[in-house]
């Protein structure tokens, strides 16, 4: 997907300063405003959401292709929320690892505010869901497994994300798994009061975000364990008419089984599922090395299964006579008549 932009924020894994043939400005786009060329090339639009638009762009000063996110002016123009932009990249610029994407700096343009962040050339795992209908086992493991590596050096730095979605989870062309935007991650150690407000997405929210109750690593494990129910099932885990329907839904009620609804999703992933949407943080796992021990483990195990001689289990699927079967008897009489 060469010179596709992609549709949210992060970094080009190509030398930034090389230039690039696709990183020619787009024609007939809305730039922002003029005091941001001073320091910023625009390229192009990627992206927009209710915080504000997101450009690519080429910083003048060191040559590398950033993305860049232009807050709305009447956020902008709220003291409090820019205060919330500058916590989002002091704990930000803690977390340094490789399934992690950096934030750079927080600029000031006159009433211009933006931040600039890396870009990746890829697509979100909201897009990739958006073109198929559930993931297979080894393609939604290693994804998994990279963005479990990515929280987990985000929880050692005490940064919670608190807004884990497939829109924030990044895929880069080579396969690297990226986690974006800690826009309302909040570290544990700052103090500040962590009851009452309400952050996050409703569909990936944890029962204490929706009761406004205090958060930490374990909130990032069921928002994760939400997004492996939508990558496996092909379906969110609870729906409903309004934000508010589907908030209460993360605290009243069960979503139905993975296995319930695809039988071939692998017993250790819906068990895995499940334990990570636990009403009760406690009866979830206890860190983000927990669930990626459990996963590992059962993919360990069964390929000591195979190699040991022991005769793997067949999908049940091949085990039985169905319909469509009887086409092979034909085949199989043709193919006879023409060997001999």
């Amino acid at each position: 997907m060469k010179g596709q932009p992609l549709k949210t924020k992060g970094e080009t894994l190509a030398d930034p300063r090389t230039p690039d043939p696709g990183d020619q400005p787009t024609v007939g786009f809305m730039p922002p405003a003029a005091d941001v060329s001073y320091r910023y090339e625009v390229l192009n639009e990627v992206g927009s959401g209710g915080m504000g638009i997101v450009y690519k762009a080429r910083d003048r000063e060191t040559g590398a292709v950033v993305a860049l996110k232009v807050l709305h002016p009447e956020i902008a123009a709220q003291p409090q929320l820019i205060e919330r932009f500058k916590t989002e990249l002091l704990l930000a610029r803690k977390i340094t690892h490789k399934n992690v994407c950096r934030v750079y700096d927080l600029n000031r343009f006159g009433s211009v505010v933006a931040i600039s962040m890396e870009y990746i050339e890829g697509e979100s795992l909201r897009t990739l869901l958006g073109r198929v209908e559930g993931l297979s086992t080894r393609h939604g493991l290693k994804i998994i497994h990279q963005v479990i590596a990515g929280l987990a050096e985000a929880h050692a730095q005490s940064v919670i994300h608190r807004d884990l979605k497939p829109e924030n989870i990044l895929i880069a062309q080579d396969g690297t798994v990226k986690v974006a935007d800690f826009g309302v991650a909040r570290s544990v150690e700052t103090g500040a009061p962590q009851t009452g407000a309400i952050v996050g997405t409703p569909a990936y929210m944890s029962p204490e975000q929706a009761e406004g109750k205090s958060v930490d690593a374990r909130t990032d494990i069921y928002a994760l364990g939400l997004v492996m129910y939508e990558m496996f099932c092909g379906q969110p885990a609870f729906k409903g008419d309004t934000s508010i329907a589907v908030a209460l839904k993360q605290v009243q009620e069960l979503p139905t089984p993975p296995r319930q609804l695809d039988p071939y999703v692998p017993e250790f992933i819906e068990a895995a599922i499940l334990k990570c949407i636990e009403k009760n943080p406690a009866k979830r796992f206890q860190s983000a090395g927990e669930l990626d021990a459990a996963l590992t483990g059962k993919q360990e195990a069964a390929t000591v299964a195979v190699s040991d001689g022991r005769e793997p289990a067949m999908p049940v699927r091949l085990t039985r006579w169905e319909p469509r079967d009887g086409l092979l008897v034909p085949l199989a009489a043709v193919g006879l008549l023409l060997f001999f």
